[in-house]
């Protein structure tokens, strides 16, 4: 997917979200989202606002992500490298994970 239409999905789910500024999201880049959302960030699948749209290439994932930490959102600017690249967002609260313990990063195939 394109930076455009990964932003265009993101900010069309924002709209449901209960979280009214950018800064209460988080922004970020993976090559498994499933690992950095429910293990790493510790968000609770079944009742946690959070989107995750598969980008063509680490350009457009970059390109989206930028968007969106320019807008205030939380997240980190990590180099990624890979052959997959997810671009995914979740609602901080004070039950989630948002910096890396002891250099850990939200990648599972490092």
């Amino acid at each position: 997917m394109k930076a455009e239409e990964i932003i265009k999905k993101i900010e069309e789910h924002m709209a449901y979200s209960k979280g009214r500024w950018w800064s209460s999201h988080y922004i970020g880049i993976t090559d498994d989202p499933e690992h950095a959302l429910f293990e790493y960030h510790k968000i609770h699948k079944d009742n946690h606002w959070y989107i995750y749209e598969d980008a063509d290439n680490k350009k457009e994932a970059e390109k989206a992500r930028d968007y969106f930490l320019k807008k205030g959102m939380r997240g980190n600017t990590y180099k990624v490298s890979g052959k997959e690249f997810y671009v995914y967002c979740y609602q901080v609260t004070p039950k989630t994970l948002e910096y890396e313990p002891f250099g850990y990063k939200p990648f599972s195939k490092e």
